[in-house]
């Protein structure tokens, strides 16, 4: 079974690659090369072939670099959140203690101060542990 070959210049992409499928399927790598005798033909498929796949591996390189940089920016930010929730709980968990000493002196209705306090700690608390499963 013999095909009918053009010369390689005058093939479209499609067609260069239906020849290489078919030329690796069909005949051996070799036998394409001297049978169509455009040894440079192929030189040159072979260079464009090697210069789109350094430029595929610098997109990809480029693109590897940007997501760990968008993964470092995110670990800091989430990482100053965290340490602001930290804060706003360290803090309300100081007016709770200090409200329940000035229940003990005896003012007012304290209860219900502490019990207000108590539910914007564990507020606090529960987006603090829902960041932190975020971040790791």
């Amino acid at each position: 079974m013999t095909r009918k070959t053009m010369p390689l210049q005058n093939m479209s992409k499609q067609q260069l690659g239906n020849t290489w499928t078919c030329a690796l399927t069909d005949k051996s790598l070799v036998e394409v090369i001297q049978s169509d005798g455009d040894v440079e033909a192929w030189k040159e498929l072979y260079k464009r072939t090697q210069s789109e796949l350094c430029q595929v591996q610098e997109q990809l390189q480029e693109t590897q670099r940007a997501h760990k940089e968008r993964i470092t920016s995110l670990k800091t930010a989430h990482s100053q959140e965290l340490h602001k929730y930290k804060q706003d709980v360290y803090v309300l968990q100081s007016r709770v203690k200090s409200a329940g000493n000035v229940a003990a002196g005896g003012d007012g209705d304290p209860d219900s101060r502490v019990q207000e306090l108590n539910k914007q700690v564990a507020e606090l608390e529960n987006l603090l542990s829902g960041y932190q499963s975020e971040n790791v």
